[in-house]
Protein backbone atom coordinates (compact mmCIF):
# COMPACT_ATOMS: atom_id res chain seq x y z
CA UNK A 1 0.00 0.00 0.00
CA UNK A 2 1.46 3.37 -0.97
CA UNK A 3 2.16 5.91 1.76
CA UNK A 4 -0.17 8.55 0.31
CA UNK A 5 -3.02 6.02 0.34
CA UNK A 6 -2.21 5.12 3.96
CA UNK A 7 -2.39 8.78 4.90
CA UNK A 8 -5.70 9.20 3.07
CA UNK A 9 -7.19 6.19 4.81
CA UNK A 10 -6.07 7.29 8.25
CA UNK A 11 -7.45 10.76 7.59
CA UNK A 12 -10.77 9.32 6.44
CA UNK A 13 -11.07 7.13 9.54
CA UNK A 14 -10.57 10.12 11.85
CA UNK A 15 -12.90 12.27 9.76
CA UNK A 16 -15.69 9.74 10.28
CA UNK A 17 -15.60 9.66 14.07
CA UNK A 18 -19.28 10.61 14.02
CA UNK A 19 -19.90 7.16 12.51
CA UNK A 20 -18.10 5.61 15.50
CA UNK A 21 -20.27 7.63 17.88
CA UNK A 22 -23.40 6.42 16.11
CA UNK A 23 -22.18 2.82 16.15
CA UNK A 24 -21.32 2.90 19.88
CA UNK A 25 -24.58 4.63 20.82
CA UNK A 26 -26.61 1.95 19.03
CA UNK A 27 -24.74 -0.79 20.88
CA UNK A 28 -24.87 0.90 24.29
CA UNK A 29 -28.42 2.26 23.79
CA UNK A 30 -27.42 5.61 25.24
CA UNK A 31 -25.54 8.78 24.38
CA UNK A 32 -21.76 8.39 24.23
CA UNK A 33 -19.52 11.09 25.72
CA UNK A 34 -16.01 10.05 24.68
CA UNK A 35 -14.51 8.19 21.68
CA UNK A 36 -10.87 7.32 21.09
CA UNK A 37 -9.48 5.35 18.14
CA UNK A 38 -7.06 2.64 19.26
CA UNK A 39 -5.85 1.31 15.92
CA UNK A 40 -6.95 0.39 12.41
CA UNK A 41 -5.98 -2.64 10.33
CA UNK A 42 -6.40 -2.26 6.57
CA UNK A 43 -6.48 -4.85 3.79
CA UNK A 44 -6.74 -4.14 0.08
CA UNK A 45 -8.47 -5.87 -2.82
CA UNK A 46 -9.21 -4.97 -6.41
CA UNK A 47 -12.77 -3.90 -7.08
CA UNK A 48 -14.63 -3.52 -10.36
CA UNK A 49 -13.40 0.05 -10.65
CA UNK A 50 -10.24 0.96 -8.74
CA UNK A 51 -8.83 -0.31 -5.48
CA UNK A 52 -10.86 -1.16 -2.40
CA UNK A 53 -9.46 -0.81 1.11
CA UNK A 54 -11.27 -2.43 4.04
CA UNK A 55 -10.29 -1.02 7.43
CA UNK A 56 -11.13 -2.75 10.69
CA UNK A 57 -11.26 0.07 13.24
CA UNK A 58 -10.76 -0.67 16.93
CA UNK A 59 -11.92 2.07 19.29
CA UNK A 60 -12.96 2.80 22.87
CA UNK A 61 -16.24 4.49 23.80
CA UNK A 62 -16.85 5.49 27.41
CA UNK A 63 -14.50 2.77 28.59
CA UNK A 64 -15.96 0.02 26.34
CA UNK A 65 -13.99 -1.61 23.51
CA UNK A 66 -15.66 -1.82 20.11
CA UNK A 67 -14.77 -2.48 16.51
CA UNK A 68 -16.34 -1.85 13.13
CA UNK A 69 -15.22 -1.82 9.53
CA UNK A 70 -15.28 0.78 6.78
CA UNK A 71 -14.63 0.22 3.08
CA UNK A 72 -12.92 2.92 1.03
CA UNK A 73 -12.63 3.00 -2.74
CA UNK A 74 -10.48 5.27 -4.86
CA UNK A 75 -12.08 5.14 -8.33
CA UNK A 76 -10.24 6.20 -11.47
CA UNK A 77 -12.17 9.42 -12.01
CA UNK A 78 -15.04 11.64 -10.88
CA UNK A 79 -17.49 10.09 -13.35
CA UNK A 80 -16.93 6.68 -11.76
CA UNK A 81 -17.77 8.17 -8.36
CA UNK A 82 -20.99 9.72 -9.63
CA UNK A 83 -22.03 6.52 -11.39
CA UNK A 84 -21.37 4.34 -8.36
CA UNK A 85 -23.16 6.77 -6.03
CA UNK A 86 -26.25 6.62 -8.23
CA UNK A 87 -26.13 2.82 -8.41
CA UNK A 88 -25.56 2.46 -4.66
CA UNK A 89 -28.54 4.68 -3.81
CA UNK A 90 -30.71 2.85 -6.34
CA UNK A 91 -29.86 -0.54 -4.85
CA UNK A 92 -30.38 0.77 -1.34
CA UNK A 93 -33.83 1.98 -2.36
CA UNK A 94 -34.74 -1.45 -3.74
CA UNK A 95 -33.37 -3.42 -0.78
CA UNK A 96 -34.14 -1.17 2.20
CA UNK A 97 -37.68 -2.57 2.77
CA UNK A 98 -36.18 -6.03 3.43
CA UNK A 99 -33.99 -6.26 6.58
CA UNK A 100 -32.35 -9.54 5.49
CA UNK A 101 -31.23 -8.11 2.13
CA UNK A 102 -28.95 -5.11 1.85
CA UNK A 103 -26.14 -3.20 0.23
CA UNK A 104 -23.56 -1.29 2.32
CA UNK A 105 -24.69 2.21 3.25
CA UNK A 106 -22.84 5.00 1.49
CA UNK A 107 -21.17 7.20 4.13
CA UNK A 108 -19.31 9.70 1.97
CA UNK A 109 -18.25 10.39 -1.60
CA UNK A 110 -16.12 13.06 -3.23
CA UNK A 111 -15.31 13.79 -6.87
CA UNK A 112 -12.34 15.96 -5.90
CA UNK A 113 -8.79 14.69 -6.30
CA UNK A 114 -8.42 11.98 -5.19
CA UNK A 115 -11.93 10.65 -5.94
CA UNK A 116 -13.14 8.59 -2.99
CA UNK A 117 -16.19 6.61 -1.87
CA UNK A 118 -16.64 5.43 1.72
CA UNK A 119 -19.07 2.66 2.69
CA UNK A 120 -19.93 1.13 6.00
CA UNK A 121 -18.27 -2.25 6.39
CA UNK A 122 -20.13 -5.52 5.96
CA UNK A 123 -19.95 -8.02 8.86
CA UNK A 124 -20.06 -11.03 6.59
CA UNK A 125 -18.13 -13.53 4.48
CA UNK A 126 -17.96 -13.81 0.70
CA UNK A 127 -20.39 -16.37 -0.71
CA UNK A 128 -17.64 -18.29 -2.51
CA UNK A 129 -15.59 -18.61 0.69
CA UNK A 130 -18.37 -20.39 2.57
CA UNK A 131 -19.08 -24.14 2.41
CA UNK A 132 -21.91 -25.37 0.21
CA UNK A 133 -25.30 -25.22 1.92
CA UNK A 134 -28.87 -25.05 0.58
CA UNK A 135 -29.69 -22.12 2.89
CA UNK A 136 -26.76 -20.14 1.53
CA UNK A 137 -27.87 -20.51 -2.07
CA UNK A 138 -31.52 -19.86 -1.17
CA UNK A 139 -30.71 -16.53 0.51
CA UNK A 140 -28.48 -15.41 -2.37
CA UNK A 141 -31.37 -16.12 -4.74
CA UNK A 142 -33.69 -13.98 -2.64
CA UNK A 143 -31.13 -11.16 -2.74
CA UNK A 144 -30.95 -11.16 -6.53
CA UNK A 145 -34.74 -11.35 -6.88
CA UNK A 146 -35.03 -8.25 -4.68
CA UNK A 147 -32.56 -6.41 -6.92
CA UNK A 148 -34.49 -7.39 -10.06
CA UNK A 149 -37.85 -6.66 -8.43
CA UNK A 150 -41.10 -6.89 -10.37
CA UNK A 151 -39.69 -5.56 -13.65
CA UNK A 152 -41.39 -7.17 -16.63
CA UNK A 153 -40.20 -5.90 -20.01
CA UNK A 154 -38.61 -7.02 -23.25
CA UNK A 155 -34.88 -6.94 -23.92
CA UNK A 156 -33.01 -4.63 -26.20
CA UNK A 157 -32.39 -7.49 -28.62
CA UNK A 158 -30.12 -5.39 -30.85
CA UNK A 159 -27.66 -4.95 -27.98
CA UNK A 160 -27.84 -8.63 -27.11
CA UNK A 161 -27.30 -9.80 -30.69
CA UNK A 162 -24.44 -7.34 -31.22
CA UNK A 163 -22.72 -8.70 -28.12
CA UNK A 164 -23.33 -12.26 -29.28
CA UNK A 165 -21.68 -11.56 -32.64
CA UNK A 166 -18.79 -9.72 -30.96
CA UNK A 167 -18.09 -12.67 -28.65
CA UNK A 168 -18.26 -15.08 -31.59
CA UNK A 169 -15.73 -13.08 -33.62
CA UNK A 170 -13.34 -12.60 -30.72
CA UNK A 171 -13.61 -16.26 -29.74
CA UNK A 172 -12.60 -17.24 -33.28
CA UNK A 173 -9.19 -15.63 -32.70
CA UNK A 174 -8.63 -18.04 -29.81
CA UNK A 175 -10.20 -21.21 -31.26
CA UNK A 176 -10.66 -21.62 -35.02
CA UNK A 177 -14.20 -22.65 -35.92
CA UNK A 178 -15.64 -21.14 -32.75
CA UNK A 179 -17.59 -18.30 -34.42
CA UNK A 180 -19.79 -20.51 -36.58
CA UNK A 181 -20.40 -23.11 -33.88
CA UNK A 182 -21.12 -20.52 -31.19
CA UNK A 183 -23.67 -18.62 -33.27
CA UNK A 184 -25.35 -21.85 -34.38
CA UNK A 185 -25.77 -23.02 -30.79
CA UNK A 186 -26.94 -19.57 -29.66
CA UNK A 187 -29.80 -19.49 -32.17
CA UNK A 188 -32.31 -21.24 -29.89
CA UNK A 189 -31.72 -18.62 -27.19
CA UNK A 190 -31.73 -15.69 -29.62
CA UNK A 191 -35.29 -16.62 -30.57
CA UNK A 192 -36.36 -16.49 -26.93
CA UNK A 193 -34.73 -13.10 -26.33
CA UNK A 194 -37.17 -11.37 -28.64
CA UNK A 195 -40.26 -12.91 -27.02
CA UNK A 196 -39.54 -13.16 -23.30
CA UNK A 197 -40.12 -10.37 -20.77
CA UNK A 198 -36.80 -10.92 -18.99
CA UNK A 199 -35.49 -7.33 -19.04
CA UNK A 200 -34.98 -5.71 -15.63
CA UNK A 201 -32.58 -3.62 -13.63
CA UNK A 202 -29.52 -5.86 -13.34
CA UNK A 203 -26.49 -5.71 -11.07
CA UNK A 204 -24.17 -6.42 -13.99
CA UNK A 205 -21.34 -7.92 -11.93
CA UNK A 206 -23.16 -10.42 -9.74
CA UNK A 207 -20.20 -12.69 -9.06
CA UNK A 208 -20.19 -14.88 -5.97
CA UNK A 209 -17.38 -12.73 -4.56
CA UNK A 210 -19.72 -9.71 -4.64
CA UNK A 211 -22.27 -11.39 -2.37
CA UNK A 212 -21.54 -11.45 1.37
CA UNK A 213 -23.52 -13.46 3.88
CA UNK A 214 -23.88 -12.99 7.63
CA UNK A 215 -24.20 -16.13 9.73
CA UNK A 216 -25.27 -16.28 13.38
CA UNK A 217 -25.86 -19.41 15.44
CA UNK A 218 -25.41 -21.57 12.32
CA UNK A 219 -28.15 -19.64 10.51
CA UNK A 220 -27.74 -17.35 7.51
CA UNK A 221 -29.45 -14.15 8.62
CA UNK A 222 -28.50 -11.48 6.08
CA UNK A 223 -27.13 -11.08 2.55
CA UNK A 224 -25.28 -8.06 1.15
CA UNK A 225 -24.37 -7.19 -2.43
CA UNK A 226 -21.24 -5.06 -2.87
CA UNK A 227 -19.36 -3.18 -5.61
CA UNK A 228 -22.30 -1.73 -7.63
CA UNK A 229 -20.29 -0.32 -10.52
CA UNK A 230 -21.96 -2.05 -13.49
CA UNK A 231 -25.65 -1.69 -12.62
CA UNK A 232 -27.85 -1.36 -15.73
CA UNK A 233 -31.30 0.14 -15.32
CA UNK A 234 -33.08 -1.41 -18.32
CA UNK A 235 -32.67 -3.34 -21.56
CA UNK A 236 -30.62 -6.22 -20.13
CA UNK A 237 -31.72 -9.66 -19.00
CA UNK A 238 -32.08 -10.69 -15.37
CA UNK A 239 -30.70 -13.98 -16.68
CA UNK A 240 -27.32 -12.30 -17.13
CA UNK A 241 -26.90 -11.86 -13.36
CA UNK A 242 -27.89 -15.48 -12.74
CA UNK A 243 -25.51 -16.77 -15.42
CA UNK A 244 -22.67 -14.63 -14.09
CA UNK A 245 -23.28 -15.90 -10.57
CA UNK A 246 -22.95 -19.56 -11.55
CA UNK A 247 -20.47 -19.26 -14.43
CA UNK A 248 -17.23 -19.70 -12.51
CA UNK A 249 -18.61 -22.40 -10.23
CA UNK A 250 -20.02 -24.37 -13.16
CA UNK A 251 -16.80 -24.09 -15.15
CA UNK A 252 -14.63 -25.27 -12.26
CA UNK A 253 -16.78 -28.35 -11.75
CA UNK A 254 -17.03 -29.05 -15.49
CA UNK A 255 -13.26 -28.72 -15.95
CA UNK A 256 -12.78 -31.55 -13.45
CA UNK A 257 -15.76 -33.84 -14.08
CA UNK A 258 -17.31 -32.66 -17.38
CA UNK A 259 -20.53 -32.38 -15.40
CA UNK A 260 -22.15 -29.68 -13.26
CA UNK A 261 -24.13 -31.87 -10.87
CA UNK A 262 -23.20 -29.97 -7.68
CA UNK A 263 -23.54 -26.58 -9.34
CA UNK A 264 -26.99 -27.48 -10.61
CA UNK A 265 -28.06 -28.52 -7.09
CA UNK A 266 -26.96 -25.11 -5.79
CA UNK A 267 -28.67 -23.45 -8.75
CA UNK A 268 -31.98 -25.16 -7.90
CA UNK A 269 -31.81 -23.88 -4.31
CA UNK A 270 -30.84 -20.42 -5.55
CA UNK A 271 -33.82 -20.35 -7.90
CA UNK A 272 -36.11 -21.61 -5.12
CA UNK A 273 -35.07 -18.55 -3.13
CA UNK A 274 -35.47 -16.36 -6.18
CA UNK A 275 -38.98 -17.69 -6.90
CA UNK A 276 -40.03 -17.39 -3.26
CA UNK A 277 -39.14 -13.71 -3.26
CA UNK A 278 -40.96 -13.06 -6.52
CA UNK A 279 -44.02 -14.61 -4.90
CA UNK A 280 -43.54 -12.48 -1.77
CA UNK A 281 -43.61 -9.21 -3.73
CA UNK A 282 -46.34 -10.41 -6.14
CA UNK A 283 -43.98 -10.12 -9.11
CA UNK A 284 -44.51 -12.01 -12.39
CA UNK A 285 -43.48 -15.66 -12.10
CA UNK A 286 -40.42 -17.14 -13.81
CA UNK A 287 -42.80 -19.03 -16.07
CA UNK A 288 -44.25 -15.73 -17.30
CA UNK A 289 -40.90 -13.95 -17.49
CA UNK A 290 -39.30 -16.76 -19.52
CA UNK A 291 -42.51 -17.77 -21.30
CA UNK A 292 -40.71 -18.54 -24.57
CA UNK A 293 -37.70 -20.37 -23.22
CA UNK A 294 -35.26 -20.31 -20.30
CA UNK A 295 -32.07 -18.44 -21.31
CA UNK A 296 -29.75 -18.97 -18.33
CA UNK A 297 -27.54 -21.42 -20.25
CA UNK A 298 -26.73 -18.71 -22.78
CA UNK A 299 -25.60 -16.34 -20.04
CA UNK A 300 -23.41 -18.98 -18.40
CA UNK A 301 -21.80 -19.44 -21.83
CA UNK A 302 -21.53 -15.66 -22.24
CA UNK A 303 -19.65 -15.46 -18.93
CA UNK A 304 -17.28 -18.20 -20.12
CA UNK A 305 -16.45 -16.46 -23.41
CA UNK A 306 -15.93 -13.10 -21.72
CA UNK A 307 -13.65 -14.71 -19.13
CA UNK A 308 -11.70 -16.44 -21.90
CA UNK A 309 -11.17 -13.10 -23.66
CA UNK A 310 -10.14 -11.48 -20.38
CA UNK A 311 -7.51 -14.17 -19.87
CA UNK A 312 -6.03 -13.47 -23.31
CA UNK A 313 -5.93 -9.68 -22.83
CA UNK A 314 -4.85 -9.77 -19.17
CA UNK A 315 -1.57 -11.65 -19.19
CA UNK A 316 -1.04 -11.17 -15.46
CA UNK A 317 -3.42 -14.03 -14.69
CA UNK A 318 -1.43 -16.74 -16.51
CA UNK A 319 1.67 -17.31 -18.61
CA UNK A 320 1.15 -17.08 -22.39
CA UNK A 321 0.87 -20.86 -22.80
CA UNK A 322 -1.38 -21.20 -19.77
CA UNK A 323 -3.58 -18.36 -21.02
CA UNK A 324 -4.16 -20.08 -24.37
CA UNK A 325 -5.05 -23.36 -22.66
CA UNK A 326 -7.35 -21.74 -20.09
CA UNK A 327 -9.11 -19.58 -22.68
CA UNK A 328 -9.68 -22.51 -25.06
CA UNK A 329 -11.00 -24.61 -22.17
CA UNK A 330 -13.58 -21.94 -21.33
CA UNK A 331 -14.68 -21.68 -24.96
CA UNK A 332 -15.19 -25.45 -25.08
CA UNK A 333 -17.20 -25.19 -21.87
CA UNK A 334 -19.36 -22.46 -23.44
CA UNK A 335 -20.12 -24.61 -26.48
CA UNK A 336 -20.95 -27.60 -24.27
CA UNK A 337 -23.35 -25.57 -22.12
CA UNK A 338 -25.08 -24.15 -25.20
CA UNK A 339 -25.46 -27.61 -26.74
CA UNK A 340 -26.75 -29.43 -23.65
CA UNK A 341 -28.53 -26.57 -21.84
CA UNK A 342 -28.24 -28.16 -18.38
CA UNK A 343 -29.67 -25.14 -16.55
CA UNK A 344 -32.84 -25.36 -18.64
CA UNK A 345 -33.65 -28.59 -16.79
CA UNK A 346 -35.10 -26.39 -14.05
CA UNK A 347 -38.85 -27.03 -14.01
CA UNK A 348 -40.60 -23.66 -14.35
CA UNK A 349 -43.98 -25.42 -14.24
CA UNK A 350 -43.49 -26.39 -10.60
CA UNK A 351 -44.49 -22.95 -9.34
Amino acid sequence: MKMDVQVLIQGAIHAFQYHLYDHAQRLLARKVRDISILRAETKSRQGAEGSLYISQVYYKADGHDFELSMAMKFPHDADSVRREMMHSLLLDQRLSPYPKLATPHLLFASTKDPPIIVYEGVPGTNYDELPRAPEKSFLAGQLLAAIHGNDFAKLNTDLQKDLMRYLAIKGETVMPGFEREFLKRCSRFATSFGKNHESSLIFGDFHQSNVMLVKRNDQYVQAFVIDPHYVQVAGFSRGEDIGTFFGQQAFQEWATTRRIRLTFADFVEFMNGYKSFLDFINAPSLKKIFSHGFTIDYFVAQWAVMDALDIITNENRFTVLEAKFEAKNRLEFALDILANAPFSQLDLNSE
